[in-house]
């Protein structure tokens, strides 16, 4: 899974690596000046926050939250925090290189009439160190073994980005009795790798190159994090910040950055991402039935912007494109309640461009589930 993993390697631009791969309408490019991306960022969540804090700020301060830790594997935890009330639950699941406050703009609309959950998986935010490799179908393992040891009640409704869309895939195709709806946000997609790598064997080359220099980044900082020489007055180039961040977000890049199983975790998903694990097992299970996920409500957002590499070709970037939209349209044909829809004017973060466009869709499908008559 290469070019899945290359495509969506969704880094939070605004805590990590300042020689990394930036996520551009879902492609990565290689850039040592990520500032005037941060700034583009800043400036679309300002937009946001002014628009929407007024109306929601008396809402949301009254919406009960709880965090908790929750054994899934012995005695290791993952990280879990829910607001509001109501059912069916909205669980969250990040991208590549993302935590559970990621989605915050989206959770602010939804959680004063519904009960939003978002986790972070091994290793990442307040979760706990891996025991195993990050794999789709650890993943959904312990995705499933939170749910169930959390109680929350299913069927649940699932909220998927990026390569959180890709595990959310494989839950739905795993326990699709427990689901009642689910939303993909610009979701890798199993079966487009070998159509993508097909594309250029220079794009092929020029990605290879720079995965190769990202990992070895990471590595470099899980070295630094071991000798306890990340911290908050110097994280040595591991993470940053941006204007937006607020005294509770920068203490929770701070603890994330100074762990070792943070950057363990990354490697391993990116190893995982790269070897095409379990991507046969996806392939399988939805070759099994023209609609494998039934009559389940299911809408598959695409970003509009077009996803630039960076490569030494620019005109593979059409067909990039097309594959990518192509694929989300199969993807949503799997249920027979499914529809693939364009975010205007959105690139590959769309719950940070338009939140309000993952809370409609997330309100469309909870009507057509369980709220319809």
């Amino acid at each position: 899974m290469l070019y899945n993993y290359l495509i969506t390697t969704l880094r939070n631009f605004t805590r990590h690596k300042l020689y990394s791969f930036i996520n551009i309408a879902g492609l990565t490019v290689m850039s040592r000046h990520r500032n005037l991306i941060i700034q583009f960022y800043v400036a679309l969540l300002a937009a946001f926050f002014c628009a929407s804090t007024a109306a929601t700020a008396d809402e949301t301060a009254r919406i009960d939250e709880t965090k908790q830790y929750v054994a899934v594997d012995g005695s290791r935890r993952l990280f879990l925090d829910c607001m509001g009330r109501g059912a069916p639950t909205i669980i969250f699941d990040a991208g590549y290189g993302s935590v559970s406050s990621d989605w915050r703009a989206v959770e602010a609309i939804l959680a004063p009439h519904n009960k939003v959950c978002t986790y972070d998986r091994a290793g990442m935010g307040h979760s706990d160190g891996q025991s195993r490799p990050t794999t789709p179908s650890n993943v959904v393992d312990d995705l499933h073994r939170l749910i169930q040891n959390s109680h929350i009640k299913t069927p649940i409704v699932l909220v998927g980005h990026s390569r959180g869309g890709l595990y959310d895939t494989l839950y739905a195709l795993t326990y699709r009795s427990e689901l009642a709806a689910m939303v993909l946000v610009d979701p890798v997609v199993a079966q487009n790798n070998a159509q993508m790598l097909a594309i250029s064997p220079s794009e092929r080359a020029f990605l290879n190159s720079g995965s190769l220099g990202q990992k070895a980044d990471l590595v470099r900082c899980e070295g630094l994090a071991k000798a306890h020489e990340v911290t908050a007055a110097d994280p040595h180039g591991c993470y940053s910040f941006s204007s937006l961040d607020t005294p509770a977000t920068r203490a929770d890049a701070n603890y994330q950055g100074a762990k070792p199983e943070h950057y363990q975790a990354l490697i391993s998903e990116q190893e995982a991402a790269l070897a095409g694990v379990d991507t046969a097992k996806i392939i399988g299970a939805e070759r099994e039935n023209a609609h494998p996920f039934g009559n389940l409500p299911l809408i598959v957002l695409t970003s509009s912007k077009s996803r630039q590499t960076g490569g030494p070709n620019a005109a593979d970037d059409g067909a990039v494109d097309k594959i990518w939209k192509h694929d989300h349209e199969l993807l949503a044909n799997e249920s027979l309640a499914g529809r693939s829809l364009i975010v205007p004017n959105s690139s590959h973060l769309i719950a940070l461009d338009h939140p309000q466009s993952v809370a409609d869709a997330v309100n469309t499908v909870l009507q057509e589930c369980c709220r319809a008559k």
